[in-house]
């Protein structure tokens, strides 16, 4: 449970866009993790409503009332699905305005990326 709090409190994430992959990386005291996900692996990159594993996770995610159902003891995160419907969870201490910039932002960018337009 501690551990949990001081990866809440120390983590920082990068998240870098190249011609080719989409790296996430999580940078944390205790287990942190890096990600590469080819742009054609990428399904989409949306908001999501996620039940958090615990209660110490969820009070770390939960920056903003705004953000977590308190009935259900869910929170909303910005979440990348990928592969054969893996998601990975992002970003999960900014603000809703944050969020919603963050995720268009990288949708915007990944289809410039795979020469669409958005």
């Amino acid at each position: 449970m501690l551990g949990k709090r001081v990866n809440a409190v120390l983590e920082r994430q990068e998240i870098e866009v190249t011609d080719y992959t989409l790296s996430i990386h999580k940078r944390r005291p205790l287990s942190g993790w890096r990600h590469a996900i080819p742009h054609s692996d990428i399904k989409s990159i949306t908001v999501e409503s996620v039940v958090a594993i615990d209660p110490v996770t969820g009070a770390a995610y939960a920056t903003s009332f705004s953000r977590v159902s308190l009935v259900f003891g869910r929170v909303r995160l910005p979440t990348l699905t990928h592969g054969a419907q893996q998601k990975t969870h992002f970003a999960e201490s900014v603000s809703d305005e944050e969020m919603k910039w963050l995720v268009s932002a990288l949708r915007t960018m990944i289809a410039r990326k795979r020469g669409r337009a958005t």
